[in-house]
């Protein structure tokens, strides 16, 4: 991917900045760089609220002594009893999945969305799918559980991560574009912001420190496995550029039968939950509808959702 001059300096200023803290202490350096991992950038939204989301009811829970923000949508003729919760991803903001709101409420279900911390309206600075679990398990407990979870990227692997604690699982799950294996963006981080041996030691101890266990514990393709009692409908896209594709080939040779996977082509990381098909297929699947599409793979989008293939 070419970088932008803007970007370029950035990154320099970041790889000088671990430069200079290494020399005083790699274990701060290592610190330093975990919360530059973990911070998203333009994750607060400076754009205008949705006319929508002004008929939804506000929500503020308290977690880790900050405030996270959400909003509820009750539904639309007559209620199932049911609750969905849709989850973002990393430096995104439940603004992004207005278009999930409607077709949830026709059906009958309540639909929750939250900002994670550091992203929307919610507080705080910093995200990571440990933290995002936390938060995941703390809602269902505040709401009385959530009989659907739709979740992308970074939520997708706290989503997964969170079904291992949950005494009651939801019914479904939808994983959009999860990110799969947590090592993975680690070591794309390292490839931007380079780390001397002793930092890099130190960045993945503090890593263990945190939940006790090492980076390759965060794993969508650890967890499921262990999960049968729900159904789950994973949507990646194979030209993925932010959670590869690649991630993806251990789940698809277990064949599990509780997992629905479905491969999209050209759509990326982030327009794969903004086309309508998809969108299609999650409100089907979540509301125990035939799947609109059946087959395995869509077909190539149309031409003019191309300029959406990107990071």
């Amino acid at each position: 991917m070419e970088l932008k001059l803007k970007q370029k300096v950035v990154l320099s200023y970041f790889r000088t900045q671990l430069k200079v803290r290494a020399v005083v202490s790699p274990k701060r350096a290592a610190k330093w760089a975990f919360d530059l991992f973990c911070t998203p950038f333009s994750g607060k939204p400076k754009r205008k609220q949705p006319p929508l989301f002004k008929k939804a009811k506000h929500l503020t829970v308290n977690f880790e002594h900050k405030r996270v923000r959400g909003f509820v949508f009750m539904p639309q003729g007559n209620a199932n009893g049911k609750k969905v919760l849709i989850a973002h991803g990393f430096d995104s903001c439940c603004y992004k999945f207005e278009r999930y709101i409607t077709p949830l409420q026709s059906k009958g279900f309540e639909v929750y969305l939250f900002d994670a911390p550091g992203h929307g309206l919610s507080d705080g600075t910093t995200i990571h799918s440990l933290r995002y679990r936390n938060l995941m398990l703390q809602l269902h407990e505040a709401f009385g559980g959530f009989d659907a979870v739709i979740a992308h990227s970074l939520a997708g692997l706290a989503t997964a991560l969170s079904l291992e604690q949950l005494k009651v699982l939801p019914t479904k799950v939808v994983l959009i574009a999860p990110a799969t294996e947590a090592s993975t963006a680690v070591h794309h981080f390292t490839k931007w912001i380079p780390m001397a041996p002793p930092v890099l030691t130190a960045f993945h101890q503090h890593i263990k420190s945190l939940g006790g266990n090492s980076i390759e514990w965060y794993s969508v393709s650890r967890v499921l496995p262990t999960i049968s009692n729900c159904n789950i409908l994973w949507l990646h896209d194979e030209k993925d550029a932010v959670c590869p594709y690649a991630d993806t080939a251990t789940i698809r040779a277990a064949q599990l039968p509780y997992i629905h996977f479905i491969t999209t082509s050209g759509l990326g990381h982030n327009h794969i939950y903004r086309d309508n098909r998809v969108k299609k297929q999650i409100i089907a699947f979540v509301a125990n509808e035939p799947l609109p599409f059946e087959d395995e793979r869509f077909l190539q989008p149309p031409s003019e959702h191309r300029k959406y293939d990107t990071p």
